[in-house]
């Protein structure tokens, strides 16, 4: 862990922590400032008693609904503007409902993953808080896992929430973080886009993006709800995940207002400005210029054009537009 105590001209300070993920998780830090700031008792540091990590069949199988490296990424050319710097995320609203917001985000995701990627089982990556942790231990209680979503159309959005409920809580597999941030099974096989627990006010949740894109929901002092998007550079572009970002928060929002029974499939991915913008890309740059003319007329102009020329056949026999005219 590091420490830096910063100091202002105006006599104010901030404490900034800083601590690897597979040591200290958001909670232990908050404790550790306490500690520091107030004079608090500090927890005893603890480890989850996890089974050991194995490459077992049903991770395997995981893994092969991931990606290798996004084509739709599309990095950044050199010396493109940037609105946002590396490491800093970009920020898109949220519907603020009483649903699971990991759950619905992890959803979201993998739909909108689906349609990227053309796949009908996409996975997204987790990574959530041991709902067992004890509240006064120092530690990691972070884990891993992957969240195989079935978009054939076998499963309704309640279905599909459900599933990401239960596997935040119990999961399939379960690993630590760093063993889904970098895995490596054949084929260079991984999880492209993963979603964080939701960030406490002050907490930076990763100084670089987890994974290609990493998505994590916080909610500011004034009560909106945001998900920030960090990236991985080399891999997503900014237009590609602040792309992406607008889509699962549409996504997100749609599902708010749909019933369990949904399908999935039924999603619509662009809004309206959006939708309309594509249809501009379709459409002549000009109206075509076309006026009514008589058939007799029409043909005049293709004899004069192409007297020569086969007008008509029948059997073996031709005759030339200017035969017939």
């Amino acid at each position: 862990m590091r420490a830096v105590l910063l100091r202002y001209a105006d006599g104010a300070s901030d404490l900034v922590l800083v601590a690897h993920r597979s040591v200290l998780d958001a909670p232990s830090l908050r404790a550790v400032a306490d500690t520091v700031t107030t004079g608090a008792d500090l927890p005893h540091l603890a480890r989850p008693s996890w089974p050991p990590a194995t490459e077992d069949s049903d991770h395997k199988d995981l893994l092969a609904g991931c990606g290798t490296r996004p084509a739709w990424g599309a990095p950044d050319p050199l010396g493109a503007p940037r609105t946002v710097q590396t490491g800093e995320a970009i920020r898109v609203p949220l519907p603020d409902t009483a649903d699971d917001t990991q759950a619905m985000l992890l959803v979201a995701s993998a739909i909108v993953l689906g349609r990227y990627e053309d796949q009908e089982q996409p996975v997204v990556a987790a990574l959530t808080t041991d709902r067992d942790r004890p509240a006064d231990a120092l530690g990691a209680f972070e884990f891993g896992t992957l969240f195989p979503a079935d978009l054939t159309g076998a499963l309704t959005l309640g279905d599909l929430l459900t599933r990401a409920q239960q596997l935040l809580a119990e999961p399939i597999v379960r690993r630590y973080p760093e063993q889904h941030i970098n895995p490596t099974p054949p084929a260079g096989k991984r999880a492209l886009v993963g979603v964080l627990p939701e960030a406490p006010d002050g907490y930076l949740p990763c100084q670089a993006a987890l994974f290609p894109l990493t998505l994590v929901p916080r909610r500011t002092p004034d009560g909106t709800l945001w998900v920030e998007t960090y990236r991985q550079p080399a891999e997503v572009g900014e237009a590609a995940a602040r792309r992406f970002a607008r889509h699962v928060a549409h996504v997100r929002a749609w599902m708010s207002g749909r019933s369990d029974s949904t399908l999935p499939d039924d999603a619509d991915l662009l809004d309206t400005a959006e939708r309309e913008a594509v249809a501009v890309l379709g459409r002549a740059p000009a109206e075509l210029q076309w006026q009514p003319d008589r058939i007799d007329a029409l043909f005049t102009r293709q004899a004069a054009r192409t007297p020569d020329a086969v007008a008509v056949s029948y059997g073996t026999e031709r005759l030339t537009y200017a035969q017939l005219h």
